[in-house]
């Protein structure tokens, strides 16, 4: 993953990321969706710490304040003065990046409502008989005796300028990927489904990724202790590896009227837009971003990140 400064609160988490690594610790990065060249969360598994972007638009409280969860406040580094000098500026490029926000969320969900219809659709000619025998044949390899935890995760989302897969994650986890291609996505999520509830009851470790324009349906799963990954391929997302399976087989004389692929099409064109938008708000945000960069006090970062590691992150140090 190629990494690059941006806001503090990010550099921070990059910084814990960096020092993590070099101790050999298991670390998970989560980008932020809208820029995945920055941060939103570092997780030191090993260590079972975690650093996370707390702001709008995914404000956190914590839950047990001091004993187990710690506010990080980079806002006393700020030079106040400074920034109410640009509080016009700071105020128009806030309300035009929310604006773009929203006009890519409204694409986001015309695209999702389009694509849900034809899923819907499609729903209904399942082979359902051969797509549970194909279910049942992945839960015998993927499925083992060490028991674990579901874990929600995005592996793509609709971003800067394109919509953003992180491809090469199931095989960085997995010795065996299948990669269940899909141009209407009803079978993939049917044989996800069922894959996924049955790993619940046996309580297996497994990644559950939905799609990132339909939350509700599923996309992909990884089981991280048999190596196992099932991915789907569609129109919007490609993977160039794996044990491809074409699942047209899995569907029975399904009558491909005009008004899919019209939707289909519509949804091509809508979601780019929707990119284009998120595009356009980092641009600003960036401007906006320099306004802050300019105000702040970075000798402070350097006595934050002495104290997450001296306060939150003391095991560490003993080591060091």
């Amino acid at each position: 993953l190629s990494l690059h400064d941006a806001l503090p609160i990010s550099s921070l988490m990059k910084r814990v990321l960096l020092f993590a690594v070099k101790k050999g610790h298991e670390v998970e990065v989560i980008p932020c969706a809208s820029d995945p060249y920055s941060l939103d969360a570092v997780i030191d598994h090993t260590q079972k710490f975690a650093i996370m972007d707390g702001t709008a638009p995914h404000v956190l409280d914590p839950s047990l304040a001091g004993v187990r969860d710690h506010i990080i406040y980079t806002g006393d580094l700020w030079d106040i003065k400074k920034l109410r000098q640009k509080e016009a500026e700071t105020g128009i490029l806030s309300e035009k990046i929310s604006d773009l926000h929203k006009s890519a969320t409204a694409y986001i969900k015309s695209a999702a409502s389009l694509l849900w219809e034809n899923m819907s659709y499609a729903q209904r000619f399942i082979s359902r008989e051969k797509a549970s025998s194909f279910a049942e044949k992945i839960m015998e390899e993927a499925f083992c005796d060490e028991k674990g935890k579901t874990r929600t995760r995005l592996l793509s989302a609709v971003s800067v300028g394109e919509t953003v897969l992180f491809e090469k994650t199931p095989f960085l986890l997995s010795d065996k990927v299948y990669v269940l291609c899909d141009k209407w996505g009803a079978a993939a999520d049917y044989i996800l489904k069922k894959i996924y509830f049955a790993a619940r009851e046996k309580n297996q470790e497994v990644i559950y990724c939905p799609c990132s324009v339909m939350p509700e349906k599923c996309d992909h799963l990884i089981f991280p202790k048999s190596g196992i990954s099932i991915v789907t391929q569609n129109t919007f997302l490609s993977f160039s590896d794996g044990e491809k399976i074409d699942l047209n087989e899995f569907y029975s004389k399904l009558p491909l009227y005009p008004h899919l692929s019209q939707r289909l099409s519509m949804a091509e064109k809508i979601l780019p837009l929707a990119e284009s938008s998120i595009k356009e708000a980092k641009a600003l945000h960036d401007d906006l971003e320099n306004y802050y960069v300019e105000a702040m006090d970075f000798s402070g970062m350097e006595k934050l990140f002495d104290k997450i590691l001296y306060h939150f992150y003391d095991h560490f140090l003993q080591n060091c």
